[in-house]
């Protein structure tokens, strides 16, 4: 069975725990969606992960722009946002 290609929207702390654990694990094709400035970071650099026991990780991953995968078409699109407000209507 092929692996599965999934555009990662983003790579911050949600988003590039679980694209690079991909990534690491070989279980997918993951393209991490991000901004001009981020994808030059990321190229070169990789995604660094920082484990509650202090390793660091650097995972090279596929960074591309929006108008880089314009009319691609990926098998799984992976959305995680930073933070959830919760706001009380009284």
């Amino acid at each position: 069975m092929p692996k599965p290609s999934i555009a990662n929207l983003g790579a911050g702390g949600v988003g590039g725990y679980f694209g690079a654990s991909l990534v690491e694990h070989d279980a997918a094709h993951v393209t991490f969606l991000v901004r001009e400035t981020r994808k030059a970071i990321l190229r070169r650099d990789g995604l660094s992960l920082l484990s509650p026991r202090g390793n660091i990780a650097r995972i090279p991953v596929n960074a591309h722009t929006a108008a880089e995968l314009a009319g691609t078409a990926p098998d799984y699109l992976l959305l995680t946002c930073k933070a959830s407000i919760v706001r009380s209507i009284s």
